[in-house]
């Protein structure tokens, strides 16, 4: 199994993205977060095997986070624009 952590500044966005995880079978769904904070922290201590990351998040970015817990260790980190990214783009162009 492959642990995965959802992680959006919109709660509902990342119930959404734990509904889809939930429904891999080789994924096993740790947690949800609406604090990239909070993520480091479970990514260093090795929580986590997989991030599903918001790109955009007030508190810090998906790609700053990325920065942060690279030299974490052989970790997977998949930035994935989520719902409310991707409404945020249609509704502001």
């Amino acid at each position: 199994m492959i642990r995965c952590i959802a992680v959006d500044d919109e709660a509902y966005a990342s119930r959404i993205l734990a509904d889809y995880i939930q429904k891999v079978p080789f994924l096993e769904l740790v947690g949800t977060t609406t604090s990239p904070i909070e993520a480091i922290n479970w990514v260093q201590e090795g929580r986590v095997d997989l991030v599903f990351l918001d790109i955009q998040m007030p508190e810090l970015t998906g790609i700053q986070f990325m920065k942060i817990c690279a030299g974490a260790s052989a970790r997977l980190y998949l930035p994935l624009p989520t719902r409310s990214m991707l409404w945020k783009a249609t509704n502001t162009m």
